[in-house]
């Protein structure tokens, strides 16, 4: 039983390495984001990806190990209490640099969401404020046209 309680905090201090990676990913997003840079954001977002894979690994292992150790419906902040007396000091320091990783990573994937969503509306202003040319193909004019029979011309 003690073996599970080390292995789920192996996987704590696992899932608090992979959040510092997307804290720092986060951040490098903001620069990209910041310089214009769609190479470098299109990269970062693949690192992402492959980071949000890892997660869905880790919150497997978790669930499984959580079942054996029947803690399942036990919050994180009270997992603590659960452990083993000689265990009590280390899970609590684990719990905490977990929590602390991932109030950095909100702080930080909030950061880079707010740039992005800012570049994307001086996108959508400068598209909106381009107007198409009339001569191009596609850009007829959109007025509707009344047939000859239907013209009239009224001279008073």
């Amino acid at each position: 039983m003690n073996n599970l309680f080390n292995d789920y905090l192996v996987l704590l201090n696992q899932m608090t390495e992979e959040l510092k990676n997307l804290s720092e990913l986060a951040k490098t997003k903001n620069l990209a984001a910041m310089d214009n840079d769609i190479m470098s954001l299109n990269e970062i977002l693949k690192k992402e990806q492959v980071s949000a894979l890892a997660f869905r690994g880790m919150e497997s292992k978790q669930k499984s190990i959580l079942q054996s150790l029947e803690l399942t419906d036990v919050p994180l902040s009270s997992l603590v209490e659960h452990y083993p007396k000689e265990q009590r000091f280390e899970a609590k320091k684990v719990v905490e640099n977990l929590q602390d990783a991932y109030k950095l990573y909100c702080c930080s994937s909030e950061v880079a969401r707010n740039t992005l969503e800012c570049n994307l509306h001086q996108i959508e202003k400068i598209i909106s404020n381009i107007k198409p040319s009339v001569e191009g193909p596609g850009y007829e004019d959109k007025s509707p046209q009344l047939p000859k029979k239907m013209k009239t011309d009224f001279r008073a």
